[in-house]
């Protein structure tokens, strides 16, 4: 892939190598904005256990 063919790709796609906890503090930075107050989200930061 050429430069200013990665170049428009991240012009399409800004969010596609940002890592998920990143994109999900974008969201809720938007979504507290959105309602116009702040929103506390609880997220569940610890290691999933598999049955």
């Amino acid at each position: 892939m050429k430069y200013t063919e990665f170049k428009e790709f991240l012009e399409k796609h800004p969010y596609c190598f940002t890592p998920n906890k990143e994109k999900q503090k974008e969201f809720d930075r938007r979504v507290a904005t959105a309602e116009k107050r702040p929103i506390i989200f609880a997220h569940h930061e610890g290691k999933e256990t598999k049955n």
